[in-house]
């Protein structure tokens, strides 16, 4: 494609298929780019793989994957996650060690640690260590750190809160905020 790895000068093992793929790698190495303008921004980061038209656009750190077109549309410093789905990770600016699977993912996510697995999961995140497993489990929850959420909507309304449990169809899907929690079953929880 147009303007590929234009600019490297000391980068080895790089792949880049599509326009403007790894257009600003100097001296990064082992890069694989798949689809206009991905890695486009890249200039000294190595082992990162991304699929998708616009995935990783901006970014400039290491060992990162992500298939997906908008996947990790906006990272500029994330380092070692994984991310898969259409616009996962997309507003992250700085996120370490994250694993993104589906729509929207963890998609404005700034921490570490965290899994999200379903669509919208865990998508206004900040917090670290947070597991949602399921459709919009932890959609909203903005701080919060070592929760566990499983099941389409598991904790759906909370916003705030540390070190809680939700398992189940809707789990906790009406509470905002709560320390140490656990809720099981499906709608547990569900009128307060």
């Amino acid at each position: 494609g147009k303007n590929v790895l234009i600019n490297n000068a000391s980068g080895v093992d790089n792949i880049a298929i599509g326009s403007n793929v790894l257009k600003d790698l100097v001296s990064g190495s082992e890069n694989f780019g798949l689809g206009n303008s991905t890695l486009m921004s890249l200039v000294s980061g190595s082992n990162n793989v991304a699929i998708g038209v616009n995935s990783q656009p901006s970014n400039n750190q290491s060992g990162n994957v992500s298939i997906g077109s908008l996947s990790m549309y906006s990272c500029l410093t994330c380092s070692n996650n994984i991310s898969f789905g259409y616009a996962s990770m997309f507003a992250s600016t700085a996120s370490v060690d994250n694993v993104a699977i589906g729509y929207y993912s963890l998609a404005n996510n700034n921490s570490v640690k965290n899994t999200a697995i379903g669509s919208q999961s865990l998508s206004f995140n900040t917090g670290q260590r947070n597991t949602a497993i399921g459709f919009n489990s932890g959609i909203n929850l903005n701080n919060g750190s070592n929760n566990l959420f499983a099941g389409s909507g598991s904790a759906f309304a909370q916003t705030t809160g540390n070190n809680n449990v939700s398992l189940g169809f809707n789990a906790g899907s009406t509470f905002l905020s709560g320390e140490g929690l656990t809720l099981v079953g499906a709608l547990s929880l569900i009128h307060i």
